[in-house]
């Protein structure tokens, strides 16, 4: 190699760059430790990294474990807000979760809209399982409490208020009040 440079200043630029060149996979090296640690600490990885007038953009990717208990929060959520719901309610809450979990079991996307009951298409209770529950409902108020208040309560689904509500002993059957 014909150089200017004299043998001692050549000898040292090659250990410069060799040091610069060590020096560059060190670093990188340590780089690639931060990230295994920083992994290890918040299991989460980083997908893609960019600088755009000085704004820095990262992309991060949810590991199994935390997309799990993303999804286990709202179902707990989801859970107790279907319990409190009354009988009918409950049951089509529970029938919408379970067309829920059909269709995203089979791949499928599902959009979700709220349905009032001035739609046109509303339908309170589509099963007759459920119709069937009703009106056995509906039997047994009549034993207890003033019709009028029985069909109050199933239209509107709305808590017996106690000073509206009379016992009738002639309407109790007789094994009924044999128990009390």
């Amino acid at each position: 190699m014909a150089s200017n440079v004299p043998a001692d200043d050549q000898d040292q630029l090659e250990s410069l760059a060799f040091t610069f060149v060590v020096g560059d996979i060190f670093k990188t090296y340590e780089a690639l430790e931060r990230k295994l640690e920083e992994y290890k600490k918040t299991h989460y990885v980083e997908f893609c990294k960019r600088l755009l007038r000085q704004l820095a953009v990262e992309c991060l990717i949810d590991t199994q474990y935390e997309r799990f208990r993303k999804a286990s929060l709202i179902t707990t959520e989801l859970a107790s807000v279907a319990s409190e719901a009354f009988n009918i309610h409950f049951e089509q809450k529970l029938s919408s979760l379970n067309d829920l979990l059909k269709y995203w079991k089979n791949g499928k996307e599902v959009a979700i809209h709220e349905v009032t009951s001035d739609d046109e298409n509303f339908v309170d209770s589509p099963d007759n399982e459920v119709n069937n529950q009703e009106s056995s409902a509906s039997i047994i108020l009549l034993w207890f409490v003033d019709e009028q208040v029985v069909r109050q309560v199933l239209q509107d689904n709305s808590f017996i208020e106690e000073y509206k509500v009379e016992c009738r002993p002639e309407k109790i059957p007789s094994p009924v009040l044999d128990e009390m």
